[in-house]
């Protein structure tokens, strides 16, 4: 074919199959052209441009990946998408065709569309790098560290292999550059999901969740779709706990109860001891005023000291009830950790208070101890059967005999 004659066979190509790039994209690219497959040969596939016209694409312009044989990236009788590639024409009126430019161009397209639109689109982590992912979304792409997740990620390496969804920031074709971001859709997902839930959460229902982070004045839970709720540390256990971690940790799967929904806040209350056994339900029955215990100082305060008797109930000892005397610091009677006899005094179940004595209990053990004493001193003054049994009046005589003799 002639040079002369290649024009004509530009203007030949039908303007219906073409795909016409937005005025943005770059003005030359060449047209992008819709095609069927016909036959696949070894080395090449031929495929119809247009009724009655045929090009062909050869093996390596099939797939930017190697490939064995055509027949694994295309089938008969399939649509495909391909660019006419002048400089390859043969001496024949075939043209020659491009799949792999086609596919480059279209995906940059996509791409640069996403970025307008905010569209979603799909990656494989192939590799954590310093600074960020890079991902397979076609074309190579980059997921600076900030982008990954919703909080900063240590260990970039666990997202190696795994598919994202992104969005797309900035594409830059003419350097191959593609700037991604997980964080993006992670949180919009998140504001989706708790605009959902803030529909439909109430007081008292009963959720799974997962613990997501340990804090000081509790934990966070992720009750579903990245919402999150505080447990805060005084619903975490009956007990009293210096730190969430005593009880729970990160990534543990528990059951919580909705106590609150702020929804002007956006702030969501959960409870974890609330569904376990309350030990102050019966704590009359096992602690009744006027009973003597023992327990273990948990800490001392400035106004007394505060002792466990079982998990979960803990009493105060007022400052005033520790001892017998005037006590000007509760560290000159008890320390933590020490165990203590202590007499149950008062009972509040229903505010959780049980209220203790030391001095009491020394007192009733003395008192005790006293009566015991006396009881068995008027025992050892008595005459008891036996010493009469044991009684000999022969010797009294005998010894009166005795003396009438002298």
């Amino acid at each position: 074919m002639s040079e002369d004659e290649k024009p004509e066979v530009e203007a030949e190509r039908p303007a219906a199959d073409t795909i016409t790039p937005p005025a943005h994209e770059f003005p030359s690219d060449p047209d992008v052209i819709a095609a069927r497959v016909k036959e696949i040969h070894d080395d090449r596939v031929v495929v119809e441009i247009e009724p009655g016209t045929d090009a062909v694409i050869f093996k390596k312009h099939l797939s930017i990946e190697q490939i064995s044989h055509p027949s694994e990236v295309v089938s008969e009788g399939e649509e495909i998408y391909v660019v006419l590639d002048d400089s390859q024409r043969p001496s024949s009126d075939t043209p020659y065709a491009s799949k792999t430019r086609a596919d480059t161009i279209l995906k940059w397209q996509t791409l640069e569309n996403a970025m307008e639109t905010g569209e979603i689109i799909e990656g494989k982590v192939t590799e954590a790098v310093k600074g960020g992912l890079v991902v397979d979304i076609g074309v190579r792409g980059f997921v600076p560290a900030s982008q990954v997740g919703r909080r900063f990620v240590e260990d970039l390496s666990v997202y190696v292999g795994q598919t994202l969804r992104m969005k797309v920031r900035e594409v830059e074709r003419l350097r191959s550059n593609v700037v991604l971001s997980h964080r993006e859709v992670l949180e919009e997902e998140e504001r989706l999901a708790k605009e959902r839930a803030f529909e439909t959460l109430e007081r008292g229902l009963v959720l799974n969740g997962t613990v997501t982070r340990l804090v000081s004045f509790g934990a966070f839970v992720d009750i579903g779709d990245g919402v999150e709720g505080l447990l805060h540390i005084s619903d975490i256990s009956w007990s009293r706990i210096k730190h969430p971690g005593e009880v729970l940790a990160e990534g543990q799967a528990i059951k919580v109860k909705v106590l609150n929904v702020d929804r002007e806040r956006e702030r969501i209350s959960l409870g974890y001891k609330q569904l376990l056994p309350d030990p102050w339900e019966d704590v009359g029955e096992r602690f009744p005023v006027g009973s003597v215990v023992t327990g273990v100082v948990t800490k001392t305060v400035d106004f007394g000291a505060f002792v466990r008797l079982e998990d979960g109930i803990e009493g105060l000892v007022h400052i005033s009830q520790l001892a017998d005397r005037r006590v000007g610091r509760p560290e000159e009677v008890v320390n933590a950790g020490e165990t203590v006899t202590v007499k149950v005094i008062g009972l509040r179940p229903q505010e959780h208070r049980i209220s203790l004595s030391i001095r009491q209990a020394l007192e009733d053990k003395e008192r005790s101890e006293y009566k015991r004493y006396m009881k068995e001193s008027k025992e050892s003054d008595v005459v008891t059967i036996a010493d009469r049994i044991n009684y000999d009046p022969s010797k009294l005589r005998g010894s009166t005999d005795g003396d009438d003799d002298n």
